[in-house]
């Protein structure tokens, strides 16, 4: 079995028409600068650049529309013929096929009744809003329909194949190997044998699984220390407001290698960073009851009474932990 190209049969077609393409992007953008700065000085012939001006904006959004026509070009050729005709591109673009359909599918539902239902408010108005919310809803369909239906995946994200590790992308595979995973790894393999590209989309469903948790967490604490810095000010905003913007200019990805780190998670910093950072969402459901039942005072108490024993038990199982600095719960609770 051969390798991929990245174009496959499409290449010594579209590929030219992208390189003139992108040619032409790059000259209309140049020009646009060039005739952008000279508006700017007063004096000489003004006659001439507001019209050249026009005329350099147009060839850049022809020239975008015509890049992005090429690349659609590449996708939907290449998802049309045969598995390997149209390269990795085509091959890639067959893996997403399901994607594809429910895209068009909500794109068009969104589209028809925007209005009447009132969905994503202006965000179908701005073209910027629509590509950000495709791009969303892309990885979004791809983690439901890799990690519930198991429908992207060429091979086992976690599969290690003997001669395939730090593999170019497009390598074939060979042997009994074939039958049982597929054809190529069409993203090359890591160095350890693993297919990259099952293992990008694996990973779109670990993230679809975490982020709506930690932007949940995020909110909370934002609200939690936000709405009191903003009704009270003065010295307690001006500290809450420090913080915040201590903490935000610490590089996160730093952060998360000293905590994971032997040294440290044996001192107990990341049990004592627990321990205070989970208290934030029973101070913001403890505020969100209180201001809703505040002339309630019988109602505010009892819910009061179940949210905070409820959650503090939760608090309680997550921070306190067999083997680290905090474990003052007894296991059989």
């Amino acid at each position: 079995m051969e390798a991929l190209t990245w174009t496959g049969i499409l290449g010594p077609y579209l590929n030219p028409a992208l390189a003139l393409a992108a040619l032409a992007l790059a000259a209309s953008v140049a020009l646009y600068l060039v005739m952008s700065v000279l508006a700017l000085f007063p004096g000489g012939r003004h006659g001439w650049r507001p019209t050249t001006l026009s005329l350099a904006s147009l060839g850049v959004e022809f020239s975008v529309y015509a890049v992005i026509a090429v690349c659609l070009a590449y996708l939907l050729v290449g998802l049309a013929l045969p598995y390997g005709k149209g390269g990795i591109i085509g091959a890639v673009s067959r893996q997403f096929l399901p994607v594809w359909i429910t895209m068009i599918a909500v794109f068009v539902l969104s589209i028809r009744y925007k209005r009447r239902l009132g969905l994503y408010g202006k965000l179908f108005d701005s073209t910027v809003g629509m590509i950000g919310f495709g791009i969303v809803l892309f990885w979004t369909l791809t983690a439901i329909f890799t990690g519930v239906f198991g429908l992207i995946e060429t091979h086992d994200a976690w599969a290690q194949t003997s001669g395939m590790k730090n593999k170019l992308p497009g390598t074939p595979m060979t042997g009994e190997t074939v039958m049982a995973l597929g054809h190529h790894y069409l993203l090359g393999g890591d160095n350890l044998a693993r297919d990259i590209f099952s293992r990008m989309v694996a990973g779109s469903w670990i993230v679809i699984s975490i982020a709506p948790l930690a932007t949940m967490f995020a909110f909370m604490v934002g609200v939690t220390l936000g709405l009191p810095a903003g009704y009270y000010g003065g010295r307690l905003d001006t500290g809450l407001s420090f913080l915040a913007n201590l903490v935000l200019a610490f590089p996160v990805i730093l952060l998360f290698y000293l905590l994971v780190t032997p040294e440290i998670v044996l001192t107990g910093i990341p049990s004592y960073m627990a321990s205070v950072l989970f208290l934030f969402p029973i101070g913001f459901f403890a505020v969100l009851i209180d201001s809703r039942f505040r002339t309630d005072p019988r109602k505010r108490i009892t819910y009061l009474s179940v949210v905070i024993v409820g959650l503090g038990w939760l608090y309680l199982s997550l921070v306190s932990q067999a083997g680290l600095k905090l474990n003052f719960l007894p296991a059989t609770l």
